[in-house]
Formats: structure tokens, C-alpha cells, sequence
């Protein structure tokens, strides 16, 4: 009798984890668009926050919440391809949220100081008031309370007694608060789900990166160099990696950059593995994209590998970080002379050069 077979659970796959960010993040959309008509058809537990807006702008937020909220959403799903460092996601998450607290107690605020809660039924009705009533009121109680019940819930005999000019102002601001605070968090929602995409856009996720640091880049010198420079670089950085490496080649120099990178199923050692075995010496482009990228921080340890071999070989400076944006430098290059390209872009080239070419080449000069 053959043994029992047990099944194995297959790891979600990146496409399925990324479908699963995208209907996570249109789902808690749809939801915060719909929370007005949910509680406006008495779905439990988004009928007591609709209760809460006053009676007199609730058709107007059904509509305009459905509008401005899906399309926050819909912007959201489409930045989500985007590639954003995750520094500045969490620095703009960060003023978001800032953003949604202020305007959440500005909108508690609004509420308490204009609007009443009136007794209906077993029931309470939020209803909208203005600063002080006009002299046209026909209201003979001073309660406010009171007046309303004694209005019928009228909203153009409360517009009288209100002022229908001051309604209208704050009709416009709640509607304007209560859309900005429901988009606000959205957007905070989307945020997250980006924070976590962002990883996964550097490096992909089943490529594990210890295939990064293998020994057998050590043990295959090669006797000829095809490259001067390997240059590390995160994505977002590509227009000025571009540029700095027409300026390097401008002067003779092999520059190994804009290579593809690992496609599905290849091994990250055995795709970087030849540039950096040809690279007489590696830069790495330093930027808050670059030392949040997992893929560019893994290139560098593959390159601190590399060097007591290239020491051996009579290289010195193998290892160049280029300060391309101020950002927190990891800890594994603190210490190392950097080409400082933040002020100026020729100068930190010339001396980029120099490390480079041999003393008996000095850098050509561009005809002015």
C-alpha cells in the first residue's frame, strides 16, 4: 500500500500578490465612495456616520463622494506601476495623514459648532444652522431645538430663519471637508499599498539575495578588463546615469549600466556575475531610490566580494560610491572617498576621472 501523498501549498506568485494590491486597494475605494448610499439605503454600521451629516447636504455627498473618491482611487491603481522610492512614500504618506487629522478636526469642529441634533421619531436628525437667526424667523422659542421641530424640518423655512447666503457657505464647507477627509483616506490607503509594492519594483522577490554573493565571482579573474566602470543604480535614477556615462565614454572609458536585468527564472548571480567579472572597478550611484533598493544594496555586496581580488590585482579605490542626492549613505560605504556630483556636475567628473584613467591620460577637454 503506497503512503499517503501530501499536497504542497505553492507560494503566492508575484502577479497574484500584485492582483491582490490592486483589488485590496480598489475594494477599500468602492467602500469609502459607497459609505454615503450605504448609509443612505440603512446598511448597518455606515447608516450611523451618515446620520451624522446634516440632512440638508446628504444628496449632494451621495453623489460627489462616489465621483471624487473613485477617481482618487482609480489615479491611485494607476500609480501603483509607478516606480516610487519608499523614503519618499513614507515622507508623503506622512503629510497626508498630517493632512487628514487636520482636516478631521476641522470637521468636528464644523459639526458641533453648526449643527443641532433634533429628536424625530426614535430617532435624531443632524440638521445645519447658521451663525445667529435673522430678524424673518418666524420661530417665537429662542431653542434651536425647538425651532426646528416647530419648522418641520423645512430646510427653506430654516434657510429663513438661518439666512439662506450663510446655509450656502456652510453647505459648500462641509461637503468640501467631509470629501477631503474621505479622499484623504483613500489616498492613505493607497500609500500603504505602494509602500509595500515599492520593494518588490527594486528587486523581484523569489530571487533570493544571497545568489548575489557567491564565491565564484572570486575564483574567474580575467586578464582584460571589457569594462572601466560597472555602475550601480537604482531606476529612478536612470536620466543622470545616462548622462554621466556619455560623459565617461566621451573620454574613453567602458561603462557596463544599462544592462538588462533579471528576467523570470534567471539567476541574479549569473546575470550580474559577468559585469562585474569584467568591471575593472565598481560605482555605486548613491540617492534615497538607490540605498532603499534592495536589488542596488545587493550589487554592492557582491562588488565587496570582489575587491581583496582586485586588491591582489594592484587595484586600488575599486569601490566608488558617487553621491548623486544627499541620503543616508549605507553603513557598508561610510568612510570610502565619494564623487560628490550634488553642486557640480564637471568638477565631480573630472574627479571621477582621475581614480580612473591612468596618470598618463588626463581627462579631454570639451571645446567650450
Amino acid at each position: 500500500m503506497n503512503p499517503p501523498r501530501h499536497e504542497q501549498i505553492s507560494l503566492p506568485t508575484a502577479l497574484s500578490r500584485e492582483l491582490a494590491r490592486r483589488v485590496l486597494g480598489l475594494g477599500v475605494g468602492i467602500v469609502v465612495a459607497l459609505a454615503p448610499f450605504l448609509g443612505y439605503v440603512k446598511v448597518p454600521g455606515f447608516e450611523a456616520l451618515f446620520n451624522l451629516l446634516p440632512f440638508q447636504i446628504r444628496s449632494e455627498i451621495v453623489a460627489l463622494s462616489a465621483f471624487v473618491v473613485g477617481l482618487i482611487t482609480v489615479a491611485l491603481q494607476f500609480y501603483v506601476a509607478e516606480e516610487i522610492s519608499r523614503p519618499a512614500l513614507s515622507k508623503l504618506f506622512k503629510r497626508v495623514l498630517f493632512a487628514v487629522v487636520i482636516c478631521f478636526v476641522s470637521f468636528v469642529i464644523l459639526l458641533n459648532a453648526f449643527t443641532e441634533r433634533v429628536p424625530a421619531g426614535n430617532k435624531e436628525v443632524s440638521v445645519m444652522i447658521g451663525f445667529s437667526r435673522t430678524p424673518d424667523c418666524k420661530c417665537k422659542t429662542p431653542n434651536n431645538i425647538e425651532c426646528i421641530r416647530e419648522l418641520s424640518f423645512n430646510a427653506t423655512a430654516i434657510a429663513s430663519c438661518w439666512g439662506s447666503t450663510s446655509l450656502k457657505i456652510l453647505k459648500v464647507l462641509f461637503i468640501l471637508w467631509y470629501l477631503a477627509l474621505m479622499s484623504g483616506f483613500v489616498v492613505l490607503v493607497g500609500l500603504g499599498l505602494l509602500q509595500t509594492a515599492a520593494k518588490s519594483q527594486t528587486a523581484p522577490p523569489e530571487v533570493p539575495p544571497s545568489k548575489v554573493r557567491t564565491p565564484a565571482l572570486q575564483a574567474r579573474p580575467l586578464a582584460e578588463w571589457a569594462y572601466d566602470l560597472f555602475l550601480s543604480y537604482a531606476s529612478k535614477d536612470k536620466d543622470f546615469v545616462a548622462h554621466l556615462a556619455e560623459e565617461l565614454r566621451s573620454q574613453g572609458l567602458a561603462i557596463w549600466w544599462d544592462q538588462p536585468k533579471v528576467g523570470a527564472g534567471d539567476s541574479i548571480g549569473a546575470t550580474i556575475e559577468e559585469g562585474l567579472r569584467k568591471s575593472r572597478r565598481f560605482a555605486v550611484v548613491l540617492s534615497p531610490s538607490s540605498v532603499s533598493s534592495d536589488w542596488v544594496l545587493d550589487e554592492v555586496e557582491a562588488a565587496r566580494a570582489l575587491a581583496p581580488e582586485r586588491k591582489k590585482q594592484g587595484l586600488t579605490s575599486y569601490l566608488i560610491p558617487i553621491l548623486y542626492q544627499d541620503c543616508v549613505v549605507p553603513e557598508l560605504l561610510r568612510g570610502k572617498r565619494y564623487a560628490d556630483f550634488r553642486h557640480s556636475f564637471q568638477q565631480a567628473v573630472d574627479e571621477l576621472l582621475q581614480r580612473l584613467l591612468p596618470t598618463s591620460e588626463p581627462p579631454q577637454s570639451k571645446p567650450s
